[in-house]
C-alpha cells in the first residue's frame, strides 16, 4: 500500500526526490479532521489523478475509496482539496511523465497524526 503522496504501480520509476517532494507537498496542504485520529485505518482514502504534461490535473480526482458517514466524507474531501491546491506537480520530471501521467494516492491519516 502506497503512502500518503506515493504512487503505487509505476512508482520504482520516479526518483525518490520526486516523490519526497510530492508526499511533503499533500502532506503540508491535507487537513483531515482531528477526530479521525483514533481510528485512522478507517479513514484512509485512496484517489486516482490523471496528470498533463504541464503538471496539473486532467478532469477531477477520482475517489477510489468507498466509505460512509460525516467523517469519512470530510477526510475524502480535504484530500481532495489537497490535490486540488498543489497544482502544478512541477516537482514531477518530465522525462518520467508516463509512470506519473496516471497515479493513485493513499491518503492515510497515521501520517499527519502518527501512529
Amino acid at each position: 500500500v502506497a503512502a500518503l503522496g506515493a504512487p503505487s504501480g509505476s512508482a520504482a520509476h520516479l526518483s525518490q526526490s520526486e516523490l519526497d517532494a510530492l508526499r511533503a507537498k499533500l502532506i503540508s496542504l491535507w487537513n483531515p479532521p482531528a477526530a479521525v485520529s483514533t481510528h485512522t485505518e478507517l479513514y484512509v482514502v485512496t484517489i486516482r489523478i490523471r496528470l498533463a504534461r504541464n503538471h496539473r490535473l486532467i478532469g477531477q480526482p477520482e475517489v477510489l475509496t468507498g466509505g460512509n458517514g460525516p467523517l469519512f466524507e470530510a477526510t475524502r474531501d480535504s484530500a481532495v482539496r489537497a490535490l486540488l491546491q498543489a497544482q502544478p506537480y512541477d516537482m514531477l520530471s518530465l522525462t518520467t511523465y508516463d509512470q506519473w501521467k496516471e497515479i493513485d494516492i493513499n491518503f492515510d491519516p497515521k501520517d499527519v497524526f502518527g501512529g
